[in-house]
């Protein structure tokens, strides 16, 4: 279900995960620079993460803002086809360009959140200070959120073949 707020933001949630759709619809962050994870599997402390720290062995394009891993599209797109850290209650954000702006504590998309009924205050404002273009967060259905209409319609388009 896709729900637009105010012509500038879409939500939606979809009977998915993260590494479903982006198995199924890669274009869909071929656009973007940057991916910043917030949460896997419920952790929000990345940097103090055993598993994080033996799967960003090699990859050398990643960086933490706060407890927060910062990588290249492409250094998130090898730790995804590479390493099984995807298995739902993760939360990943995509740029444009490198973001500078942290992901207030307190905010995010994960399940049970339902985000069409339920977004976090400041969630919006923070997506347009931080340049984020599309949030991704899983547990109970895959959650979404973008400033882009074409993505909401191409993760619901995909999602229903």
């Amino acid at each position: 279900m896709k729900k637009n707020i105010n012509n500038e933001i879409w939500v939606g949630c979809v009977d998915s995960s993260i590494a479903t759709l982006l198995e199924i619809a890669p274009e869909i962050i071929a656009p973007y620079s940057h991916a910043l994870v917030t949460s896997i599997d419920s952790e929000r402390d990345l940097q103090n993460l055993e598993i994080l720290k033996k799967s960003t062995h090699g990859i050398m394009q990643y960086e933490f803002l706060d407890n927060n891993l910062l990588l290249s599209r492409e250094a998130f797109l090898t730790m995804l086809t590479t390493y099984d850290l995807f298995n739902g209650f993760d939360e990943i954000w995509f740029f444009l360009t490198k973001p500078s702006v942290k992901l207030p504590s307190g905010l995010w998309i994960t399940g049970p959140l339902e985000i069409v009924n339920d977004i976090p205050a400041g969630l919006i404002e923070w997506m347009k200070e931080s340049g984020c273009v599309l949030g991704l967060g899983d547990g109970i259905g895959l959650n979404y959120i973008t400033r882009k209409d074409t993505i909401a319609e191409k993760i619901e388009e995909f999602l229903e073949n």
